[in-house]
């Protein structure tokens, strides 16, 4: 037994190491959202599965927690906590044929242009730094979703170290693949590795349109309309920006060339701009990305799920609540479901959906801690039961009661089961582990 010893003692890889001591520690402790303030005992970075495994092992000697992180983008600071933090980027290699075994440390951005390079794409979401892992267990919805579905109907297997069987394939484990393809969380084991089925690469065509604020309730119910039983080449959102200079907004991607989208374009009259734009897919994804950083200002986030169409005094109640005054900056963004995402295996529980809301409300570094959260109490309160009780893994929140059914429906004792068999200890643990309570 090691006791209580410190990682950075006891701890030997070859990877880098970075305890509290080292200059890198202050860096590594500026999580995406400066609301989460994580102080964990130590950074790992390791190398290959073994060490990995030497990794899970110290941390079960000492009576550790284990938090796995790559891009860091957890909205509630997941891929922290006060234990060990062990960052898998560095696991980064790529062979491509009909399939993709990749390394998982791979970011979004970077992979999107190698399979680019290789005139291959996969379902990916538009954050560059966000992680591979993180995004395909959390279902992975991206901007050609509708198309081609989600990043985790990508899945053809994962290699994981877990902590009570050590190293596994999960296509070899009854139902831990189907667990991967979902729930989300990193719960089972840390997963090193991930067989994908990739997509020809194939043009698309990027859209945008805007329109006076007045319009915005009659945008947003035509939206609701069109969006989700669009022809299912066709991804969009719809963003409704408060504030003092409200904002109504719809873009996506057609995936496809610009003949075929002249038949397909839509947008209500009375546009203030419009504009389509026929490109290459990674030059689509690098243009929405924009100017996107590994830190946000902060912020505070909910997430919901559409089964019907929003009733007209719903969404009256949500644009007054975005242009009613407050001291932060809240936006709603509206993404269609439908076309080919009611189909795929896993536990994505959300499939049958019609779009996914996302409310999120950043305040500045002069404005005291919680006026964002506030803002987002009134805006559940007045709109929670006009959805339907269901939330997205990769837009995770704290102090929902619900968590258990919004996140994972009928499937959260089967998730417990699973979590038992592969982490009994919950050595991989934080504020959304599956352990039974």
């Amino acid at each position: 037994m090691l006791g209580r010893a410190r990682a950075s003692q006891a701890l030997k890889i070859r990877g880098p190491l970075v305890s509290p001591d080292s200059p890198e520690y202050e860096t590594l402790c500026q999580w995406f959202n400066p609301e989460v303030q994580w102080r964990p005992e130590a950074f790992a970075f390791p190398l290959d599965e073994e060490e990995v495994a030497a990794c899970l092992s110290w941390a079960a000697q000492n009576g550790k927690s284990v938090a796995v992180r790559c891009g860091g983008h957890s909205y509630v600071g997941l891929s922290g906590g006060t234990g060990l933090v062990l960052d898998v980027s560095r696991l980064v290699d790529l062979q491509l044929d009909e399939q993709l075994n990749l390394g998982a440390g791979w970011k979004l951005g970077p992979l999107m242009s190698a399979l680019a390079e290789r005139q291959r794409m996969l379902p990916l979401g538009t954050c560059p730094g966000v992680g591979l892992s993180g995004y395909l267990l959390g279902g992975g919805y991206g901007l050609v979703s509708r198309a081609l579905g989600l990043g985790c109907d990508r899945v053809l297997d994962a290699t994981l170290v877990t902590p009570a069987l050590g190293l596994v394939q999960a296509t070899t484990q009854d139902s831990l693949l189907w667990a991967l393809k979902g729930s989300g969380f990193g719960q089972f084991g840390v997963v090193t590795r991930w067989r994908l089925r990739p997509e020809a690469l194939r043009p698309v065509v990027l859209f945008r349109r805007y329109w006076p604020w007045a319009q915005a309730q009659a945008v947003l119910e035509r939206w609701l309309e069109w969006a989700p039983r669009a022809d299912a080449r066709i991804t969009s959102y719809l963003s409704l920006v408060g504030g003092r200079e409200p904002q109504v907004s719809v873009g996506g991607l057609f995936l496809g060339d610009g003949p075929e989208w002249k038949s397909l374009r839509w947008g209500p009259p009375g546009a203030l701009q419009e504009w389509d734009r026929s490109c290459p897919y990674l030059d689509a994804m690098q243009f929405l990305a924009g100017r996107s950083q590994n830190r946000s200002p902060a912020f505070a986030a909910t997430s919901d799920f559409l089964s019907r169409p929003l009733a007209p005094a719903a969404q009256g109640k949500l644009l007054k609540l975005l242009v009613t005054t407050a001291p932060c900056s809240p936006q709603v963004t509206f993404d269609a479901y439908g076309g080919n995402l009611g189909s795929g295996d896993g536990a994505f529980v959300h499939r049958a959906s019609l779009a996914c809301v996302q409310a999120i409300c950043y305040r500045n570094r002069n404005q005291p801690p919680g006026v964002n959260h506030d803002w987002l109490k009134r805006y559940r309160a007045e709109l929670a039961g006009h959805y339907s009780g269901r939330a997205y893994q990769n837009y995770c929140e704290l102090g929902r009661s619900d968590w258990k059914t919004a996140y994972f429906g009928e499937d959260w004792p089967r998730l417990v089961a699973l979590k038992e068999r592969f982490d009994p200890q919950g050595i991989l643990q934080h504020p959304l582990s599956f352990q039974r309570l």
